[in-house]
């Protein structure tokens, strides 16, 4: 890059801000609205800037930020692949920020944008834009005229490691972009992408572990809980559930649509699971284990009362799933779930190369053993002793009996049905 760029004192303030005060912006949002703030002080006139990045999520492909001053409506998007969006507001612009789920670059609009020109390994993308101008290489360049735009340049962000990012930049400064602003819009934009780099990587360390630990797990995982033998005893309601004759199905079912199976019914208890603050630690086959902590004393019967609530709408929401699946003559699913609060070992267990970070304990133990009763009483709900203690006007005894593992005999209740 030429040294009269980087010579340039205004230029230098920004690239120190990056290092700087950048760095520690607690959000991509944050970090590239301050961004642009700091890229307007060097004469070049943004009208409208966007990131798209790509942050190695099982349900987002694409996440893409786009910032534009509050005087300005947004270009609106019409795509069946979006699957969020959120405004962040600033004192003078905004940040829109959606997310894409995978397939939309397989889409005639993706097909049109710059993002595909620089896929095919394009270095950049120039384009200035005439007043006079009624046909387009790229649709987009059509919307900004719109709004006043003169001029369009896309730039894609290398990263150490993963798919790269691209910036996008509008602006309405006289004639467009002008080879001295590529330049140091390209030179600025690379130590934007080193800065951007380490929030993308921290968005994605976080998703991943909340994804495959859980949400509160994941974040003990961030704060540095990571020896073998971490361990922490805490109170919770444990939520031990499984799907019945699953066996018999995998023997005689594709392994394709049985994993689309499995997934359909995860996916459901799991919203069931979760809307009551539960946390799943695992799935284990065909099977669930869930915790709902119990921090203190006094909210145990509340807690109980809800991952109650949990059990009825997971049943209610099988029934449903049944329901279609009766229509579509396949297979019906059945399962059992069991309840118990009790003390549990909560942390990292296992070997120096694969840790696990999971419950263990008699509390566990006695959960599983319940469920393994469900399917011998014919029922779908079944808790233990204590747990009934909390909503036994909601709970009937259906019989004491001997668990494997469990030392005496356990009163073991089910749910009033009317």
């Amino acid at each position: 890059m030429p040294i009269s760029i980087l010579s340039n004192q205004k230029t230098e303030e920004v690239i120190n801000w990056l290092f700087s005060e950048g760095r520690q912006k607690k959000s991509i949002p944050d970090l590239f609205n301050s961004f642009i703030g700091q890229v307007q002080k060097l004469d070049i006139s943004i009208l409208r800037s966007s990131i798209l990045v790509l942050p190695l999520h099982p349900e987002v492909y694409a996440a893409r930020y786009s910032w534009q001053p509050k005087d300005k409506d947004f270009h609106k998007v019409t795509t069946n692949y979006l699957l969020s969006k959120n405004i962040h507001d600033y004192e003078t612009s905004y940040i829109e920020e959606m997310n894409f789920a995978y397939g939309g670059i397989n889409q005639d609009d993706y097909k049109r944008s710059p993002y595909q020109k620089l896929d095919d390994g394009a270095p950049l993308v120039h384009c200035n834009i005439r007043a006079e101008q009624i046909s387009f290489e790229f649709p987009i360049l059509e919307d900004l005229k719109a709004i006043g735009a003169t001029g369009y340049l896309a730039i894609p962000l290398e990263n150490s490691f993963g798919p790269r990012s691209t910036i996008a930049w509008a602006t309405n400064k006289e004639y467009g972009f002008n080879s001295e602003d590529i330049e140091l819009l390209k030179s600025i934009s690379t130590f934007f992408s080193l800065v951007l780099e380490t929030h993308v990587n921290r968005y994605v360390t976080e998703t991943l572990l909340k994804i495959y630990l859980g949400q509160e797990t994941g974040k003990r995982v961030l704060k540095g809980i990571v020896q073998k033998g971490n361990i922490e005893t805490i109170e919770a309601v444990i939520w031990y559930s499984d799907l019945r004759g699953f066996t018999t199905l995998a023997e005689t079912t594709g392994s394709s649509i049985l994993v689309g199976w499995l997934n359909e019914y995860f996916e459901i208890i799991s919203e069931s699971i979760e809307q009551y603050h539960g946390e799943i630690l695992k799935f284990i086959g065909d099977a669930i284990l869930a915790v709902f902590p119990v921090e203190k004393d006094d909210q145990r019967k509340d807690i109980c009362k809800n991952v109650l609530k949990a059990a009825h709408e997971a049943n209610d929401a099988l029934a449903m799933l049944n329901t279609k699946r009766t229509k579509l003559r396949i297979p019906l699913l059945d399962h059992g779930i069991a309840l118990h609060q009790g003390v549990v070992q909560y942390g990292n267990i296992g070997s120096l190369k694969r840790l696990d970070f999971t419950v263990i304990g008699q509390a566990v133990n006695l959960a599983s053993r319940l469920e393994g009763l469900c399917g011998k009483t014919g029922t779908q709900v079944l808790v233990s002793e204590k747990f009934a203690s909390y909503c036994d006007d909601e709970l009937t005894l259906i019989g004491t009996f001997d668990l494997k593992g469990i030392s005496n005999a356990q009163r073991v209740y089910t749910i009033i049905t009317s």
